[in-house]
């Protein structure tokens, strides 16, 4: 990358597999990268927030082991990655702006996923994210769960129709002030009929049961959300 203002930047990214039988898969990565400062954190003012133009971009160092599995005839796949990432220069918030934190912030964590077919017509699938985050001084990251989880049922009703319902869960996490946001559970639902070979008629449903819940302190996330539509295809 070249960067006009912050000038060259090289990043790297290796992986590799071992396939040890058709149902075992083995896999690791190792990378490198990087995050020029937004406008926003450089010259952006506004009130309480004071802008700094002598940010310098985050780096970051990660790596990744993990395997994949093929259970009772694939019909069970299972997937499990540990991730390890150190990232420095991480720009932070001090009395209202952006700096960068001294030493590096640590990152690590277990990923898992899981997929089953329950029959022809119906796959359940889910899968859980432990993080464990810290800045330099050893205090949890701001705005990083610890734990996030979902759960996914497809099932197809019939040949010209589909349902599809998707369950995500984002554990407690902290602000800045401190501020704790809690946990929150939204669940989402999706249908779609194929009515011809030209025309297509979906339903969505958002936040199904209308979860008020924050990600970002004092930013309110939109309640129960339903759309109704028709895709028509001309030739």
């Amino acid at each position: 990358d070249d960067n006009d203002f912050f000038g060259k930047s090289n990043t790297q990214r290796l992986e590799a597999i071992y396939n040890q039988s058709d149902n075992l898969k083995l896999r690791g990565a190792w990378g490198t990268a990087i995050k020029n400062p937004t406008f926003t954190e450089l010259y952006g003012i506004y009130s309480g927030f004071k802008n700094n133009p002598n940010l310098n971009p985050e780096k970051s160092e990660s790596w990744e082991i993990g395997l994949d599995a093929l259970l009772s005839d694939d019909q069970i796949q299972l997937s499990a990655t540990y991730f390890n990432a150190q990232l420095t220069d991480e720009i932070g918030t001090k009395e209202g702006q952006p700096v960068n934190n001294d030493g590096p912030s640590n990152r690590r964590g277990v990923e898992l996923s899981s997929s089953y077919n329950l029959s022809e017509s119906l796959l359940v699938s889910g899968a859980y994210t432990y993080t464990d985050s810290e800045d330099p001084a050893g205090i949890v990251e701001q705005l990083r769960a610890k734990h996030i989880g979902s759960i996914n049922v497809a099932w197809q009703v019939k040949s010209d129709t589909k349902i599809n319902m998707n369950i995500q869960h984002n554990g407690s996490q902290t602000d800045y002030g401190p501020v704790k946001l809690d946990g929150f559970t939204v669940v989402n639902l999706n249908a779609d009929y194929t009515a011809s070979d030209k025309m297509n008629v979906y339903l969505s449903l958002t936040n199904l049961f209308d979860e008020d819940y924050q990600q970002v302190n004092g930013y309110a996330t939109l309640g129960f959300g339903a759309n109704l539509g028709v895709r028509y295809k001309l030739k």
